[in-house]
């Protein structure tokens, strides 16, 4: 598989937690007055580690990209 699809299905698979972490901060908003600071801090969580998985995802693929050139230029040292 190419390191494209698998950026495209890892930033996938990141939306479809992201989703799944909505219907939980919902959930939380049923909580009444309390409910709101965890969803104020449960956005924040969830924001967070989406960005930082999109990240990895990102520097995986750039990892993978350049890795052919490295190897190359390893190979011409002596």
């Amino acid at each position: 598989m190419s390191n494209v699809m698998n950026l495209a299905i890892q930033i996938t698979a990141i939306d479809m937690l992201s989703g799944i972490a909505s219907r939980v901060k919902n959930s939380i908003l049923s909580l009444g007055a309390a409910g709101q600071k965890v969803k104020n801090d449960f956005e924040q969580m969830q924001n967070s580690i989406t960005k930082g998985l999109k990240a990895i995802a990102v520097s995986s693929y750039a990892m993978h990209k350049a890795l052919p050139g490295v190897k190359a230029a390893s190979d011409l040292q002596p």
